[in-house]
């Protein structure tokens, strides 16, 4: 049986690879490469929210009995949506794709994607669901692991478009912050980071961010 202490990474499409972020640039692998005595694992998903890792959190933290827990969720909760996020409608464009009608792809080639999103107020996950669940999550994690709650990085490029958005992260923020003891939970604060830290769409990671966050985790692990 292993002896290595265990870091579990809980987060979406943040703490994963795409095309302008390779693998090895992801913070997941910089501290599975740089911290050898941990066994670091990504239970990640893309589209990933806080409900359903709460209500999943076997599969995505309990199973593996973890030491540490980095949570890392929230912005495909809020991010806007210019339609209600429910089975019809995605039944509905799963459809028009089929006959090669995408409807995002028009919506933002027009620039109206976030305007709609910010009239209709649609978002995956409320706000007051998301703090409901954040809490539930934070309180099922065991009393003897540390957790470290990473905050949003202040929206740039396309996704500053989006007022609604660009109003709603400080006080997201704000709620993850106020978890924070620092002897047990912590707070990573992104914020203050400008948008040479994010790609084109103003909140995925490039490789600056992740060795950032890394630095920033690893420095905590320590304390």
């Amino acid at each position: 049986m292993s002896s290595k202490k265990r870091i579990v990474v809980l987060s979406d499409s943040c703490a994963l690879p795409r095309d302008e972020l390779k693998y090895e640039e992801t913070y997941f692998y910089l501290l599975k490469e740089n911290m050898p005595y941990y066994d670091v694992i990504n239970t990640s998903v893309r589209g990933n929210t806080i409900v359903n890792s709460y209500i999943n959190r076997n599969d995505f933290y309990l199973y593996y009995n973890p030491d540490v827990v980095i949570v890392h969720l929230g912005v495909v909760d809020l991010y806007p949506r210019p339609y209600p996020v429910n089975i019809f409608w995605k039944l509905f464009f799963l459809l028009l794709k089929k006959i090669g009608i995408n409807v995002d792809e028009i919506l933002k080639y027009f620039r109206l994607y976030y305007k709609i999103g910010d009239f209709f107020n649609f978002t995956e996950v409320s706000f007051d669901k998301y703090k409901k669940h954040y809490k539930l999550l934070i309180d099922s994690i065991p009393l003897n692991a540390k957790i470290v709650c990473i905050g949003f990085v202040n929206p740039s490029k396309i996704l500053a478009r989006s007022k609604k958005y660009s109003n709603m992260v400080k006080e997201y923020n704000d709620f993850i912050s106020s978890f924070a003891d620092n002897k047990r939970i912590f707070y990573l604060d992104l914020f203050a980071l400008d948008q040479s830290y994010t790609i084109w769409d103003g909140y995925h990671f490039n490789s600056k961010i992740s060795e950032y966050i890394f630095y920033k985790i690893n420095k905590i692990i320590k304390i």
